[in-house]
C-alpha cells in the first residue's frame, strides 16, 4: 500500500509541469495529458473508495487541483489580452501609416547664388514661381501639424495611473474624481482610459467570471488590499488580485502615455522602456513603505475531492477537460416476483380485457360442435353475454 501511495504522490507532483510541457508543444500533447489526468483521477477515486487514500495525499490532490485551475485561467486571460493588444497595435500602426501618406513632403530650401558674367542665366520666372509657392506652403503645413500635435503633447496620464494604483480595491472613480483627473491630465478622456485599463489588467474579466459580479469582487478586493470586511470566499481570488496588481505594473507605467500606448509589450519604443526602468525602482520602494494591515486568519478546511476540476478552459490550441466526480452510492433495485406480476394480472377486471370486442353469435356453427349445449356455463338461466362479459352481442 505504501508503494501505491508513493506513486500517487509522485504523479500529483508532476501534474503542473506536465501541463506546461504539453501546452508548449502541440495539440496532440494536450490530448495525451488529458488521458493521463483522467487515469490519475480514476486511481484517486479508487483509492478513496477503498479507504487507502491518506490525508497527506488528499491535501496534495486538492492543492494541485487549485493550482491547475489558476494556471488554466491565467493562460486564457493572457491569450485574450495578447490578442487585444496586438489588434489595437495594428490599428495604431495603420492609422500612423495613413497619416504619413496624407502628410505633404517637406519643402526644399533654395540657396541663393550669385551669378557672374560667365555664369548661365538664372531660372525662368515660371520655375521661380513654383519654388516660391512651395516655400510659402511649408510654414503653413508645419504650423498646422504643430497645432494638431500640441494638445496631445500636453496630456499627462500620470494622475490617472497614480489614482488607479492607490484604488485597485475599487477602480471606478466617481464623477467628481474624474473631473479633477481630467483637469490634472490636461483634458484626457478619463472614462475611456479607466475602461481600457480595467480590461487590460484583468479586472473586467474577473467581474464577469465571479458570481455576484462587480459588487462581490469589490468587497473581496477591499478585504485583500485594505483589510476591510469579512471578505468573499471564492476559489483562487487572492491569486487573481495578485495577478491584477502585477499586470498593472507590467502593462502601464507612470507618465508613459494613454490607453493606446502599451508599456513592456515588445520593446517597440526603447526610450519609453528606459524611462520605465528608471522610475520603477522609485515606485517599488514607495509601495514597500506603505503599511498594509494583516489579513484575517482563516481556519483550516479539510479538502473535498468532489468535483475538484469542474470547468473547461480554452487554450490557443486545443482544450483541456478537467473534471473529477466521485461515483454516486448504488441502491439495490426493487425486487418484483412472478407472484406479484400474476396478482396484478389477476386483479384486472374481465371487462377491461374484452372491451370493444364485437361478438356475433351468427359466426359460430353450433351444429358442428354440440358440446356447448351441455356446458353449464351456457345453459344456466342466469347466463347473459351483455351483462356477464360486457360484450356487444350482434
Amino acid at each position: 500500500m505504501a508503494s501505491v501511495e508513493n506513486v500517487l504522490h509522485s504523479r500529483l507532483l508532476s501534474v503542473v509541469d506536465d501541463l506546461f510541457d504539453s501546452h508548449n508543444t502541440s495539440p496532440t500533447s494536450l490530448d495525451t495529458y488529458n488521458t493521463e489526468l483522467a487515469d490519475l483521477q480514476k486511481d484517486l477515486i479508487d483509492s478513496q473508495s477503498a479507504g487507502t487514500l491518506q490525508s497527506q495525499t488528499a491535501d496534495l490532490a486538492y492543492s494541485v487541483a487549485r493550482t491547475i485551475e489558476v494556471v488554466c485561467q491565467t493562460l486564457m486571460n493572457l491569450h485574450v489580452q495578447t490578442n487585444n493588444i496586438l489588434r489595437e497595435s495594428e490599428k495604431e500602426l495603420n492609422a500612423f501609416e495613413c497619416t504619413e501618406v496624407a502628410a505633404p513632403p517637406p519643402a526644399r530650401t533654395i540657396k541663393k547664388r550669385t551669378h557672374s558674367s560667365t555664369s548661365p542665366e538664372p531660372p525662368t520666372s515660371r520655375k521661380r514661381t513654383k519654388r516660391t509657392a512651395s516655400a510659402e506652403s511649408a510654414p503653413s503645413s508645419s504650423s498646422s501639424s504643430s497645432r494638431s500635435s500640441s494638445p496631445t503633447s500636453k496630456r499627462d496620464y500620470t494622475p490617472l495611473y497614480t489614482w488607479l494604483s492607490n484604488n485597485l480595491h475599487n477602480p471606478y472613480p466617481p464623477a467628481s474624481v474624474r473631473s479633477d483627473l481630467c483637469r490634472e491630465s490636461g483634458g484626457a478622456d478619463v472614462e475611456r482610459w479607466f475602461t481600457t485599463a480595467r480590461r487590460r489588467i484583468g479586472w473586467t474579466e474577473l467581474v464577469k467570471r465571479v458570481p455576484g459580479g462587480r459588487e462581490r469582487v469589490v468587497s473581496a478586493a477591499k478585504h485583500y488590499w485594505k483589510g476591510e470586511g469579512e471578505g468573499e470566499e471564492y476559489p483562487g481570488i487572492d491569486v487573481e488580485f495578485a495577478l491584477i496588481e502585477k499586470n498593472l505594473k507590467d502593462v502601464y507605467g507612470p507618465r508613459l502615455g494613454g490607453p493606446g500606448e502599451v508599456v513592456k509589450l515588445f520593446g517597440v519604443v526603447p526610450s519609453l522602456k528606459r524611462k520605465r526602468d528608471e522610475e520603477e525602482p522609485k515606485q517599488s520602494s514607495k509601495r514597500q513603505k506603505e503599511e498594509r494591515p494583516p489579513k484575517a486568519f482563516r481556519p483550516y478546511e479539510p479538502p473535498n475531492l468532489d468535483n475538484w476540476f469542474g470547468d473547461v478552459y480554452p487554450f490557443p490550441e486545443g482544450n483541456i477537460q478537467l473534471e473529477v466526480e466521485l461515483p454516486a452510492s448504488l441502491e439495490a433495485p426493487p425486487i418484483t416476483s412472478d407472484l406479484d406480476s400474476f396478482q396484478a394480472a389477476f386483479d384486472t377486471p374481465l371487462t377491461d380485457c374484452f372491451t370493444n370486442i364485437d361478438f356475433n353469435l351468427a359466426d359460430f356453427d353450433f351444429g358442428a360442435d354440440p358440446s356447448w349445449s351441455t356446458d353449464p356455463l351456457f345453459t344456466s338461466a342466469a347466463f347473459d353475454f351483455g351483462s356477464d362479459f360486457g360484450i356487444a352481442v350482434a
